[in-house]
């Protein structure tokens, strides 16, 4: 499945599909994590753009529709910093995710 609410098709119309490369980071090193709760190695960023692909749902999130956990290895300053450069509001759950150390 591609999105709660659209096709691939859909998907690679409205938001085109990422440029050939390969990231510094995954998502999870961002403090991104699903919206069912699932984290860590379980998603990665997805094919479209702005989207980040979950493992166990099968499915394509928006990124914006993610929450965000400050990730371990990051001091509040560079989050804050971070999450003021999104170009989106998102939703942040402040605190430090221990998940990652087990991952």
């Amino acid at each position: 499945m591609a999105s709660p609410i659209m096709t691939d098709e859909q998907l690679a119309e409205k938001y085109g599909r990422r440029k050939e490369g390969v990231s510094l980071f995954e998502p999870c090193e961002y403090g991104y994590g699903c919206p069912k709760g699932h984290r860590g190695t379980q998603i990665c960023w997805s094919e479209f753009n702005e989207h980040i692909w979950y493992y166990k749902c099968e499915i394509d999130y928006l990124s914006s529709e993610c929450p965000i956990k400050q990730p371990s290895w990051m001091t509040k300053e560079q989050f804050r910093e971070f999450v003021d450069k999104l170009p989106f509001k998102s939703k942040v759950l402040r605190g430090i995710d221990r998940s990652l150390e087990g991952t």
